[in-house]
């Protein structure tokens, strides 16, 4: 886990990016993300919202030369503000990280300069879970809340760990970091065959068949092992398993659902924010009763 030294302490400010989803599909991410930093002692900036456009760029909708342009933009607005770009969400976080990559192409820097960005020196785009993680300890010391008695299943998602393979703070194939956090405080991390595959989100506008599939797959192998709570890193993760339960259970082909829940919010429950504050009401599979008798 070398690269979890890349991850701040709350001395650094942080620039945070949400993302389309995690503002408007999703508002409760958004306000966990900011008041677990700002609870953790971390100075937060939030600018302006302006889509990252991975979904165009994945449909063929915009050329990645476009695409690329608008996320440095984003981090242009990150400038005498923050060299840390932080997100709730994994499709952002690796839209972001490629541009990154990107500005090392001397022909599109070329293209930044005359535009008239000016992007942070060493700028880093980082994953709120990882923020989470880092600062584990701080959330045991002044959390109100722990996982006594919850089956958590973890799924990490593909933009997180296959797409910058390089910089996850785990292993890609079998990444723990997650389940950690779970057992760190008291809840049973489930294994279950689906664990590595991908939500399907991803294919939701190419081939929106197979978005069906694949996170029904997820669905049927997390329900077989009696799990209480599904754990994401991703809105649009989030959002695959809250539609597919949601249609599952309509036409009777699962009998019950579990709920779903971002590691912003999980954090703000260990922290005591109160459930209307993490948005739980808007999620579409609502069965967050095992969460009232959490201490």
């Amino acid at each position: 886990m070398t690269r979890i030294n890349d991850v701040p302490n709350s001395e650094e400010p942080l620039y945070y990016y949400p993302g389309c989803l995690s503002l408007n599909m999703y508002p409760g991410i958004a306000y966990s993300t900011l008041k677990v930093l700002e609870m953790l002692g971390y100075k937060v900036f939030l600018g302006e919202e302006i889509c990252c456009s991975l979904t165009f760029k994945n449909v063929g909708l915009m050329p990645p030369e476009t695409v690329y342009s608008i996320n440095a933009f984003i981090m242009s607005k990150t400038y005498l503000k923050s060299r840390f770009i932080v997100t709730s969400c994994n499709g952002c976080y690796s839209n972001l990280n490629d541009t990154l990559k990107k500005l090392e192409d001397e022909g599109f820097r070329r293209l930044i300069d005359e535009l008239n960005m000016t992007i942070p020196q060493g700028i880093k785009i980082i994953h709120v879970a990882e923020v989470i993680y880092k600062q584990i300890e701080e959330i045991a010391r002044i959390g109100e809340r722990n996982l006594k008695g919850l089956r958590v299943a973890v799924h990490y998602g593909c933009d997180y760990t296959y797409a910058h393979p390089d910089l996850v703070i785990d292993s890609v194939e079998y990444p723990r970091f997650l389940d950690d956090f779970i057992e760190r405080f008291g809840g049973e991390p489930i294994e279950y065959d689906e664990k590595q595959t991908c939500c399907g989100q991803p294919a939701i506008k190419g081939v929106g068949d197979i978005t069906m599939e694949l996170a029904k797959r997820k669905i049927l192998s997390i329900n077989s092992v009696d799990t209480d709570i599904l754990l994401v890193m991703c809105p649009a993760c989030l959002l695959a398993f809250d539609r597919v339960q949601y249609s599952l259970i309509s036409l009777g082909e699962i009998n019950r659902v579990i709920p779903v829940i971002h590691v912003s919010q999980l954090a703000g429950l260990i922290l005591g924010l109160n459930f209307k504050d993490l948005g739980l009401d808007l999620h579409l599979v609502k069965e967050f009763n095992r969460f009232h008798g959490l201490r």
